[in-house]
């Protein structure tokens, strides 16, 4: 995450810093193994954080994702059309807009 340093706003730093701790925080309650992960896995995962976060926060913790699977030189589980059709239950499920 340093590399990204000066490139991003220190909230969005932050944010990601969160989103990557969040994720090895459930990594670690569920025994799964954080890096490199899976497309089912990472389905799991937003699955789990739609239930008490806002849409917005789980797009986030997407993207966070993403960006540290490129840093790591990763193949990138989400990119695979199963995210989009987690993304797409969600949406279904929450239905009302942030306040």
């Amino acid at each position: 995450m340093e590399t990204l340093d000066g490139a991003y706003a220190d909230a969005t730093m932050r944010a990601y810093q969160a989103d990557v701790q969040a994720y090895i925080a459930w990594c670690e309650a569920t025994q799964n193994t954080p890096f490199p992960t899976t497309t089912s896995q990472v389905c799991a995962f937003l699955d789990n954080e739609a239930r008490d976060k806002a849409r917005s926060t789980v797009r986030r913790r997407l993207y966070a994702l993403r960006k540290l699977h490129s840093l790591l030189r990763l193949p990138d589980p989400t990119r695979d059309e199963a995210i989009n059709l987690t993304l797409r239950r969600m949406r279904k499920r929450k239905l009302a807009r942030p306040q």
